[in-house]
């Protein structure tokens, strides 16, 4: 097991990293706020020239995302990337490089807010509101704050009896809403799908994938030059290992 060393901040060991990788919300802010010292923090990571790169499990794309950061006050001179776990999906579907996604079929079914399931839009596949015309699911996001995961088992049942694959867009079991308010999250659900008989997909933190892309997008190839700075230990503090 790693030693683990109580720091008191950055500066402590800003030079022995080249490149810092950083979760969003509950680390820069709470879904509607910058958290004021996380601002400070990303200012003192570029005065002294290091690579900052955000990581978000997020059904949102880049530039959603970009768009958010910028109306929190989080300037884009400020981190050199953003890597969404719903980026990586949308670029999944449309390139159709994996096996899996060859084999989806152009109807899917949106678990989600309206808002998030139109970043999907150009990625080459039809929307449907209704499961029975689907060829598979797409799970981005949980829009309501009193959703249970048994609410569901019919709509799974349904979708097992066609034998319907699930695309997870976000896989955060547990989601945080504005003011970092905890929420099932939409890993939880397609979780659920899963232990039920189901095949889903998933993408993001703590899948090594996603880091490689941020090191590779880095240009750095040295993984121990890289700071991982989260507040999820199975997303963050779990794939920051790898």
């Amino acid at each position: 097991m790693a030693n683990i060393i109580e720091l008191n901040s950055l500066s402590d060991v800003i030079s022995r990293y080249d490149g810092f990788i950083i979760d969003l919300q509950g680390v820069i802010h709470d879904g509607d706020k910058i958290y004021p010292n996380s601002l400070n923090a990303l200012k003192y990571l570029k005065e002294n020239e290091k690579k900052v790169v955000f990581l978000a499990n997020s059904s949102r794309r880049v530039k959603d995302m970009a768009i958010k950061l910028k109306q929190i006050g989080v300037e884009r001179e400020l981190y050199d990337g953003i890597l969404t776990s719903g980026e990586v999906i949308y670029h999944d579907l449309k390139s159709k490089v994996e096996p899996f996604f060859q084999k989806l079929g152009r109807k899917y079914y949106y678990i989600g807010s309206n808002k998030n399931r139109l970043a999907f839009e150009s990625a080459g596949y039809d929307y449907v509101s209704d499961l029975s015309f689907a060829d598979f699911i797409v799970i981005g996001d949980i829009i309501d704050k009193d959703d249970m995961v048994n609410n569901y088992i019919p709509m799974f049942q349904e979708a097992l009896s066609r034998s319907l694959p699930m695309v997870c867009a976000d896989p955060d079991r547990i989601s945080m809403i504005s003011g970092n308010i905890p929420i099932m999250g939409p890993g939880y659900v397609a979780e659920k799908y899963s232990k039920m008989g189901g095949y889903v997909f998933f993408r993001g933190k703590p899948k090594s994938e996603s880091f490689n892309y941020c090191l590779e997008g880095m240009g750095i190839s040295d993984k121990s030059k890289i700071l991982v700075i989260g507040d999820g230990f199975e997303t963050d503090i779990i794939g920051g290992h790898y």
